[in-house]
C-alpha cells in the first residue's frame, strides 16, 4: 500500500491550523519556578503542556504529565520506543512586532506568534504525525512518545 503523506496532512490542515494557533495564543513564559507547585514553571507554561495533553487525549492517545516538569503523548504499545521532544515555553516576547506576540495571527500564509517556529509550531506537527499514523492504523515496530518539555528556554 503506497501512502500519500502529503495528502494526509492537507486532510488535517484546518484542525492543524487551529490547534496551533489555540497554543501559541498561550504566553508560556517562565514565571517563576516554583517546585512545591504543581505549575512549576508558572501558569502560561502549564497551561500549554495541559492543553497538548487534552488535545492527545481527546485524540485517543495516552498521555502523562510528570508533575508539570513534562509530558508525553504516546502511540503504540511496543516495549521499546523512539522518543520526539519539542518544548512548549517560550523566551520572553519583547517588543518589537509589528503584531501581538500571542495573537497568532495569519499573515502572508504564515503563523505569526512568539514560538511559532521555536517550539511550539514544530511541536504540533510532530503531534499531528503522530494523529495520521494513528488514523491510518499503520502497524509500528516500536512506540512513539512525542515527549513534551516545559523548560527549554532558561539556563
Amino acid at each position: 500500500m503506497k501512502i500519500d503523506f502529503y495528502q494526509e496532512a492537507l486532510k488535517q490542515k484546518d484542525s492543524l491550523i487551529k490547534n496551533t494557533q489555540k497554543l501559541l495564543k498561550i504566553n508560556s513564559e517562565l514565571e517563576e519556578f516554583n517546585p512545591d507547585s504543581p505549575a512549576p514553571f508558572g501558569k502560561g507554561i502549564n497551561d500549554a503542556l495541559e492543553m497538548m495533553l487534552a488535545l492527545g487525549e481527546s485524540d485517543g492517545f495516552k498521555t502523562l504529565n510528570v508533575s508539570g516538569y513534562a509530558g508525553h503523548i504516546e502511540l503504540g504499545n511496543a516495549f521499546e520506543y523512539i522518543g520526539v521532544m519539542g518544548h512548549l515555553d517560550v523566551v520572553p516576547a519583547g517588543s518589537n512586532w509589528d503584531s501581538p506576540p500571542y495573537e497568532a495571527k495569519i499573515i502572508d500564509n504564515k503563523i505569526i506568534a512568539r514560538g511559532a517556529t521555536d517550539d511550539k509550531g514544530p511541536t504540533m506537527a510532530a503531534y499531528y504525525a503522530l494523529k495520521i499514523l494513528k488514523e491510518l492504523k499503520l502497524p509500528l515496530q516500536k512506540r512513539i512518545k512525542l515527549i513534551l518539555g516545559t523548560d527549554e528556554e532558561t539556563k
